[in-house]
Order: structure tokens, then C-alpha cells, then sequence
């Protein structure tokens, strides 16, 4: 598997072979936030005034604290925002969603 990080704010990209994005639960790899959703059979979803939650297991085989995800839709189904909780329900990590270009094309350079 290519995986290709882009991290605007340092205008780099990065390209590499490796299996971790298959494997483990990431924030802000929408591919993995639907497969853990997927894989949850106690997943809880839950309409909302602005929107739609889904609370599912997250699975960081490096962090074995972080138990737990919410994910935030609003009414277009579009994902808003991800949090990562541990076992004590506290917010450990937290990914806003801004804008996200489902049709995005790249060039092979």
C-alpha cells in the first residue's frame, strides 16, 4: 500500500510503503473512521440537533489508553469532527474537520 501524508502547514508531502493505515485507527484517514465504525458491533449512533454521532471503538494497536471515538456528522453527512477518548471517557485527541474534497486528484510526481 502507497500512503501519502500532506501536511499543508510545512508545504511537504511525504510518500511511502507501509500497512499501518490498513491496520490501525487514525484520525484524520476517513478510510479507517468508516472501518471502525464498520467494525464496531456496540457502535451507538445518535441524532442530534445539528447533525448525527456515531460512537465506536478505536483500535491504536501504539496506544493502547485510547479506547473510544465520536464521530461528529452534521446534516449533510459530511464528518465535522473526531474525538479519541481513553477508558476514562476523557478527550485525548481531537481532529476538526474544515473542508474535505472527496474528489481530490493528485499527479503521479
Amino acid at each position: 500500500m502507497c500512503v501519502i501524508v500532506l501536511t499543508p502547514t510545512l508545504n511537504k508531502s511525504f510518500k511511502f510503503q507501509s500497512d499501518w493505515p490498513a491496520n490501525n485507527s487514525q484520525a484524520y484517514l476517513l478510510h479507517n473512521i468508516i472501518n471502525d465504525i464498520q467494525n464496531d458491533k456496540d457502535v451507538k449512533f445518535t441524532k442530534e440537533k445539528d447533525g448525527y454521532l456515531f460512537e465506536a471503538a478505536a483500535s491504536y494497536s501504539n496506544n493502547e489508553d485510547l479506547k473510544k471515538q465520536k464521530i461528529y456528522l452534521d446534516k449533510d453527512l459530511n464528518i465535522t469532527k473526531l474525538e479519541v477518548l481513553d477508558k476514562n471517557e476523557n478527550v485525548i485527541i481531537t481532529m476538526n474537520f474544515q473542508n474535505i474534497d472527496y474528489k481530490a486528484t493528485y499527479k503521479d510526481d
